[in-house]
């Protein structure tokens, strides 16, 4: 009997809590929204244990907190996506937002990914394409301009990780079905599950998991702030699961967050009127528009998306109506207080919008968008060079959602490629050859004159090649795909042989980088004393050495020399070859490495060649973990001087290596039959030089970040030069 009193004494407190936190909430007058994500029922691999659960149980706790919920249960990628981008919208012209995810989660490279139901996953390729980095997901809550929070509880372990793991070989030892560290963005509150890397411990039962129950307990205790409700959440998550499971948060709102007010009980309801007074109805009541100081304009704008209308700029003030995407409005003026909204008249109403969400009739693309000053919606039109309009996201595909190629700073130039057919998204190529795609209104012309000397035609192609990452910084073996633009089509006719007087008829930027250009080209690469000639030498020399350490390693290993020993080091590196004795104290003589010999690292890595003083110096032949290799030079344990670099992918470098990096004059040879001439930095064509192309064609000027980038010509195969000035590799003018 005393069991059910105090059951029935804990249900009406809990009733009464619930109650005064969503009257607390409406009287604060803040818009909350929330989404809460739970994918259970997986296509590949079963069912997500617990999932379902852990959705429910926090819709209803951020019901209890006063937030306008949506649920989507089992979303595949493209509703998945869709889910984002309108909760995206929605929090725009809210006061706090709450993303909560529950569902199978991965990391690989150091990236977090959420999966959708529909995922396959059967090779890395899938992990880019079917599923939703995490870092684009809480960049683009950010973007909102709204205080926003963000948790995830990921399924401890899925059968559909397990295969990507297996799929990927020796790779997927850094797959982990886990979330790893976010991005710190700030007005946004992260908060996992379990720490950065480390699953979460596995769930008994299909019931909510006890970081979900827990935090659907605490977060709606009134008056105690969130991150004090994720302390109580640790303490008890780590008692149920015995220090398996240790949730992580990451703060950076900038001040104690409260989801449920401190209040009392919940406010009693308007008594009733007196029956015999009816209540004589009163006339509807329209919100009253405040007087505002604005600065006057007379302008027209379109809606870029669903925006409220309100009476004052403020958004917690009334609604008169909603303006539906693409409506066109009259701008009446600006607020002398509050710079992000504008008066705007519609249909005889007038009140106040965001600015954000108003844009010029141009760059929306409306109907009277000049084509000077958007980013047209034809491929005709839209190629050339244009400015970043805003911060943006350059993406793998064209939709929100896809991998996150890069991200482009307001004010950057970049090449539009081609526009997409029937779509407002164009695909861009930056300073550094990498391509993606860009919505169209995040884009503006450089300029007029600039854009009027665009080739009208259809984009150049693009020459695919495999080099060295270009940010990996010293020779590590690690390879990355990067692109090189073609060359434009020459034009047909007479041949201009070098040191022809057609080069000295050029004017003078031009007539100078061809100069400079084929300079470049003949330090790299004419002759046995050229950079790339060197290299060669020493690369055969290297190799001498090589079977000379071979050798020197035979004998280690066979015992019968004295001056050849093997040698494990702690570490687990292992040296077979040529010692040494000092005697710089005679007390304790020492071995240093001394000739020739082969050096294993323990991580797969092996030197073959000479030895001074303990130091790799002289020539030798290093080969890499992922099967590069370079022959040459070495100083202090260092690639440096002529050398030869050959890549996995087929590419191969001959000349400078600068401290153990691919920098300057040498010969790159790709595998595709191109060849490039000239200064290289950072393994990559940079500054004055020729690229030949298998078919005979060539260009010679200046590079930069492995593009054509300057002043200089494009020669077919018979000597027709065709000067230009080339920005991106796209052809400014001639």
């Amino acid at each position: 009997m005393w069991g059910w009193c105090r059951c029935a004494v804990w249900s009406l407190l809990l009733i009464l809590l619930t109650a005064g936190a969503a009257v607390a909430a409406e009287v604060a007058g803040e818009k909350r929204v929330a989404l809460v994500i739970g994918n259970a029922q997986y296509h590949t691999g079963g069912p997500a244990t617990g999932m379902a659960a852990n959705a429910s149980a926090m819709a209803d706790a951020l019901r209890r907190a006063g937030f306008t919920v949506t649920v989507g249960n089992n979303l595949d990628h493209r509703s998945m996506v869709a889910a984002l981008s309108r909760f995206q919208d929605s929090l725009a012209d809210a006061d706090l937002g709450f993303l909560y995810y529950s569902g199978l989660a991965l990391s690989l490279s150091a990236k977090g990914f959420l999966v959708p139901v529909d995922a396959k996953l059967a090779s890395e390729y899938d992990v880019i394409f079917d599923t939703i980095e995490l870092d684009y997901a809480l960049k683009e809550l950010q973007s909102a301009g709204r205080k926003a929070v963000a948790v995830f509880d990921p399924v401890p372990g899925h059968p559909l990780a397990d295969k990507l793991t297996v799929a990927m070989g020796d790779a997927g030892r850094s797959v982990k079905p886990v979330l790893a560290t976010p991005s710190a963005l700030d007005n946004l509150f992260v908060a996992y599950a379990h720490r950065p890397g480390v699953p979460p411990a596995p769930l008994s039962g299909n019931g909510p998991s006890p970081f979900t129950a827990a935090l659907a307990q605490e977060m709606v205790k009134p008056g105690v702030p969130l991150r004090d409700a994720l302390a109580e959440v640790a303490r008890v998550v780590v008692g149920k699961t015995k220090g398996a499971q240790h949730p992580w948060l990451q703060d950076r709102l900038g001040g104690d967050l409260v989801l449920v007010p401190a209040t009392g009980v919940a406010a009693l309801p308007p008594p009733k009127p007196d029956a015999a007074k009816p209540e004589t109805p009163k006339p509807e009541e329209k919100p009253a528009v405040l007087e505002v100081e604005v600065e006057p304009l007379d302008e027209k704008r379109v809606t870029t998306r669903d925006t409220n209308l309100r009476t004052s700029p403020d958004v917690k003030s009334s609604v008169l109506t909603v303006l539906r995407h693409d409506t066109e409005v009259k701008v009446t003026g600006r607020p002398r207080k509050g710079s992000g909204w504008l008066r705007v008249e519609h249909d005889g109403k007038t009140g106040f919008a965001s600015a954000a969400n108003l844009a010029r009739p141009e760059e929306a693309g409306g109907r009277n968008a000049p084509v000077a000053s958007a980013a047209p919606a034809t491929p005709e039109a839209a190629t050339g060079i244009y400015a970043v309009a805003r911060p943006s996201t350059m993406f793998a595909r064209p939709m929100l959602g896809a991998r996150s190629v890069r991200d482009l700073e307001q004010g950057q130039m970049i090449t539009v490629v081609e526009a997409v057919p029937d779509s407002n998204w164009v695909k861009v190529r930056d300073r550094f050859g990498q391509e993606g795609y860009v919505t169209a209104a995040a884009l503006s012309r450089w300029s007029d004159a600039v854009a009027e000397r665009a080739p009208p035609a259809s984009p150049s192609p693009v020459v695919t090649r495999g080099d060295v990452d270009p940010l990996a910084g010293a020779l590590s073996g690690a390879s990355g795909p990067t692109e090189m633009a073609a060359l434009p089509a020459a034009p047909r006719g007479g041949s201009a042989p070098p040191g022809d007087p057609v080069v000295k008829g050029l004017a003078s930027p031009f007539r100078e980088a061809v100069d400079s250009g084929r300079s470049a080209a003949a330090r790299a690469a004419a002759g046995p004393n050229s950079a790339a000639g060197l290299a060669r030498t020493a690369g055969e020399r290297a190799r001498q050495a090589q079977a000379s350490a071979r050798q020197a390693a035979d004998l280690a290993r066979s015992g019968q020399s004295t001056g050849h020993r093997a040698h494990r080091f702690p570490n687990g590196d292992v040296y077979e070859g040529a010692w040494a004795r000092g005697f710089e104290n005679p007390l304790q003589p020492s071995l240093s490495k001394q000739g020739f010999g082969v050096y294993r690292f323990a991580n797969g890595q092996v030197y073959e060649g000479e030895w001074k003083g303990d130091v790799m110096a002289g020539y030798g032949v290093m080969t890499f973990t992922t099967g590069d290799r370079y022959e040459g030079t070495f100083s202090a344990n260092t690639p440096n001087g002529p050398g030869i670099y050959r890549f996995t992918n087929g590419d191969v470098y001959a000349g400078e290596v600068r401290q153990g990096r691919v920098e300057g004059y040498g010969e790159m040879a790709f595998s595709n039959g191109d060849r490039y001439q000239g200064m290289i930095v950072d393994r990559l064509p940079s500054g004055n030089g020729e690229l030949i192309l298998r078919g005979g064609a060539r260009h010679v000027g200046q590079f930069r970040g492995g593009i054509q980038d300057g002043p200089g010509a494009s020669v077919d195969g018979g000597g027709a030069m065709r000067p230009g000035y080339w920005r991106g590799a796209t052809l400014l003018g001639e």
